[in-house]
């Protein structure tokens, strides 16, 4: 069995939307949650039924969210704090460093919350980003 650590697991956006995507890395990152989802499941029961039937419905891709150490002369820091506010999607990318080759993580979502962390006195500054996901979520393997 393959233990993967979460050292080197990087975290990118593509900001320019163009074809093939450019990703920038976000630097600091601390944790990454998700992405996933849940499906619908819908009721199907009717008088000839003798148990509860379901089928599934659509599927919510849900969230993804990552935390970092805020670094406000950080390009990628500054333009993460007003994504919330533009209510643009973006393309994003976790690598995972598997061998031989890395593991892609590729969605597209817009940032719903980037709010940052002052915590108790003498702690580093945080924050703390929400991406609502939506479409597919691609897994795939390096070329």
């Amino acid at each position: 069995m393959s233990e993967i650590l979460t050292s080197g697991v990087v975290l990118k956006v593509d900001k320019t939307g163009e074809t093939p995507a450019v990703y920038t890395k976000i630097a600091q990152i601390t944790s990454i949650d998700g992405p996933g989802g849940s499906t619908d499941s819908l009721e199907k029961t009717d008088y000839d039924s003798t148990v509860r039937e379901f089928r599934a419905g659509l599927h919510d891709p849900g969230e993804a969210s990552f935390e970092f150490n805020l670094d406000p002369a950080n390009l990628e820091h500054k333009w993460l704090m007003g994504r919330p506010e533009s209510r643009e999607t973006y393309g994003w990318r976790i690598e995972i460093p598997t061998e031989p080759k890395a593991t892609y993580i590729d969605f597209d979502g817009f940032v719903t919350a980037a709010p940052p962390s002052f915590g108790e006195p003498g702690e580093i500054v945080t924050a703390s980003t929400s991406i609502k996901i939506t479409g597919s979520i691609v897994w795939s393997e390096e070329e």
